[in-house]
């Protein structure tokens, strides 16, 4: 009862990874990111479905198939899927014919998967950001975007000028220095005044 109960657990353990992956797969297609698809989704989909998925199919077949079925294990009696997983992953040659014959294939895909699920994606962030950052510096450097200088050499701004008394007011001052004729007419009309 208690090996019924363990490999029902597994069965519904591979079973909500398998749901969760299918979410992550969504998220891929949602977001459009072809990175998340293929460094990410796609190689914990093989690893699963490989691994994890193979070792549910022990079970299964186990589980339906009689042992006597087996050519060279009529006598023999039910093998350990625990200790036929350890010589698949460690590839000794210890397996039970009762099982696959593809595995020493089917460990060579999910040891490509986890180089494949581990590296790549962090390096393409890395050379993303790095990419990026190199833009906003060549745009930093080479851009005139400051604020406070912004087109100074078409855009006249107010300027402070000196009038005759010492004081200063505000005054829109032209590009040789010399002040608006308004203010110089009424300055000359005050200066003749007192005069």
């Amino acid at each position: 009862m208690n090996s019924l109960k363990m490999k029902l657990s597994v069965l519904l353990g591979v079973a909500q990874m398998l749901l969760g992956l299918s979410l992550r797969f969504a998220n891929a297609f949602y977001e459009k990111s072809r990175t998340d698809l293929l460094f990410e989704c796609v190689p914990m989909f093989v690893f699963l479905s490989l691994y994890f998925g193979y070792m549910n199919w022990m079970i299964l077949h186990k589980w339906v198939t009689p042992v006597s079925h087996v050519e060279g294990m009529e006598n023999e009696g039910p093998p350990s899927i625990i200790n036929q997983l350890i010589s698949m992953s460690m590839q000794t040659g210890g397996g039970s014919p009762f099982f696959s014959p593809y595995e020493t294939m089917i460990m060579v895909l999910v040891g490509l998967s986890v180089p494949l699920l581990l590296f790549p994606k962090p390096m393409l962030l890395w050379y993303k950001h790095r990419r990026a950052l190199r833009r906003a510096q060549m745009y930093i450097s080479e851009s005139e975007d400051d604020p406070f200088y912004r087109n100074q050499g078409n855009v006249q701004g107010d300027m402070l000028v000196e009038n005759n008394n010492g004081g200063g007011g505000l005054g829109s001052m032209s590009s040789d220095g010399a002040a608006p004729s308004s203010q110089a007419s009424g300055r000359a009309a005050g200066g003749g005044g007192n005069a």
